[in-house]
């Protein structure tokens, strides 16, 4: 399975089993599996700067709103891509991680082809993947990471699930903010970069996210299907839902 990064702290801990024997009860299913399930099928895009809420169980409350946009300081603008749960009894499955992230700073001086104006650039580098040098902050994180599901994978009614707002994909970019010294002898460059990839959810292939939704004390499981399509930013094809009946 593959998991992705969100920003939740939470105190569950359990893997769903994928392609385990079902017994006969019901609280617990496949993905892809349509027994006992109410499926809509869909075959809608969701663009950049777009937004898409669905009532999933059908009681005329939104469960989920997916929502794609531009974000960032200083002018830099990123894709933010965010699937949130709308009410406290919906809630999304996954487990809480240990993870790390790291601050990496460098720092280059040079002098212009005239000799008379010195260059010093500053690049900050905020990274969730991996250290770039034994130098950097290290940061430690304590996180809820969703699945991104395949077909006839199990989960169960038992399993770690959390109410909140998961990050489904952001675009790794940087931007550079100039300022020029006194007497115009000094240019400072700063530059930030961020690294985030290896927390995206999969892009260009079909992935299944699930849920649980409780009303009036009766819990019922059930998924999105969707595909994220693109590289450096993402139109999101939402292809199905389902919930038990």
């Amino acid at each position: 399975m593959v998991v992705l990064l969100v920003g939740l702290i939470v105190s569950c801990h359990k893997d769903p089993k994928p392609n385990e024997s079902p017994n006969e009860q019901t609280n617990e299913i496949r993905f892809g599996d349509t027994a006992g399930m109410t499926i809509i099928h869909f075959d809608t895009i969701v663009r950049l700067g777009e937004t898409i809420e669905l009532d999933i169980d059908a009681d005329g409350s939104d469960d989920f709103e997916l929502e794609s946009y531009y974000d960032g300081p200083m002018m830099m603008d990123i894709q933010s891509l965010y699937l949130a749960c709308l009410r406290d009894n919906v809630e999304l499955l996954g487990e809480v991680v240990e993870k790390e992230s790291y601050t990496h700073y460098d720092t280059t001086i040079s002098t212009s082809w005239d000799g008379t104006i010195t260059i010093v650039e500053y690049l900050t580098t905020y990274n969730t993947c991996e250290m770039l040098s034994e130098y950097d902050e290290v940061h430690p994180l304590s996180r809820f990471m969703v699945y991104a599901n395949e077909a006839n994978d199990l989960f169960r009614i038992d399993d770690c699930f959390q109410s909140t707002k998961i990050n489904l994909f952001l675009e790794n970019t940087q931007a550079t903010v100039n300022w020029d010294g006194s007497n115009d002898t000094i240019n400072y460059y700063w530059t930030q970069k961020y690294i985030y990839d290896c927390n995206n959810f999969p892009t260009n292939t079909e992935k299944y996210i699930g849920f649980k939704i409780t009303k009036d004390g009766k819990p019922r499981l059930g998924w999105l299907k969707l595909n994220l399509i693109g590289v450096n930013t993402v139109e999101v094809h939402l292809l199905e839902t389902a919930i038990q009946e």
